[in-house]
């Protein structure tokens, strides 16, 4: 059975936990199951991170597929950047397009495989780095002067067997995740300004023509229909009515208006 709508002001509450780096199942509101809370946090394009996650259009599509029939796997598209996205959201894709193919995967991945002088200097640059760097910025920088590249989730590898991986809470302080969520943030919100106005534009559209529509049978109240349907749809601010006083007002009702 479906439980209450959703207030504002929860789903305000939910917004302002998710940016606080709590998950949604460490998120908890009164009269609202865990399984609520997810559903509501996936709703609203939130993941645990506070990030606001963009749905895939078709120009990615596409070129997920032409860096896919280059021969790169998702590790290596997510760590060159040229998608916003990281390697499990590239290999879930590749997953639904069918363009996955495990056993090149794991060939690959073996063939990438740091080990002795390069795999010391690469733990040597992630304990540099650890503490002031968000695993993706690190991989970035190490791919832009060493190989074979990485990953973001070899990096968090790494860093986890080296014991100098930072929190979660901690990689959202850092400057880079803030200028990120920033930035996605206020894309997100430019997408729902975009929508809510074509939503807006359509539903006065709509009783625009309803309105005109109804002129003919209603005579002159026609036009004081059409401006009720205009501020219905939000158009127009609402207007003062302008009451012309009856001279005999007064001698009727005793009492000036």
């Amino acid at each position: 059975m479906p439980g209450a709508p959703w207030r504002i002001s929860e789903r305000n509450t939910l917004i302002q936990s998710v940016r606080e780096a709590k998950a949604p199942s460490e998120i908890a509101l009164p009269g609202r199951t865990p399984a609520a809370i997810h559903r509501m946090a996936a709703r609203l394009h939130l993941v645990g991170d506070g990030i606001p996650r963009r749905r895939w259009t078709d120009e990615q599509r596409g070129q997920l597929r032409s860096l896919v029939q280059q021969g790169r796997t998702a590790g290596e598209i997510s760590a060159t950047g040229l998608l916003p996205y990281n390697r499990n959201a590239i290999q879930k894709q590749m997953q639904r397009l069918g363009l996955a193919d495990p056993e090149l995967s794991r060939t690959q991945r073996m063939a990438m495989r740091l080990a002795g002088p390069a795999l010391e200097a690469f733990q040597l640059f992630l304990r540099e780095r650890a503490e002031r760097m968000t695993p993706e910025q690190i991989a970035l920088e190490w791919n832009q002067t060493h190989l074979p590249g990485v990953s973001h989730r070899r990096v968090v590898y790494h860093l986890d067997m080296l014991g100098v991986k930072p929190t979660r809470a901690q990689v959202l302080q850092m400057p880079y995740s803030r200028a990120k969520r920033q930035k996605l943030l206020e894309q997100f919100v430019d997408d729902q300004k975009r929508r809510c106005a074509r939503r807006r534009s359509q539903r006065s559209r709509e009783l625009e023509k309803q309105a005109a529509d109804e002129v003919g049978s209603i005579g002159r109240d026609g036009q004081m229909l059409f401006e009720v349907r205009r501020q219905q749809a939000g158009i127009v601010r609402r207007r003062t009515m302008h009451i012309q006083p009856d001279p005999d007002h007064n001698a009727r009702f005793g009492r000036p208006l």
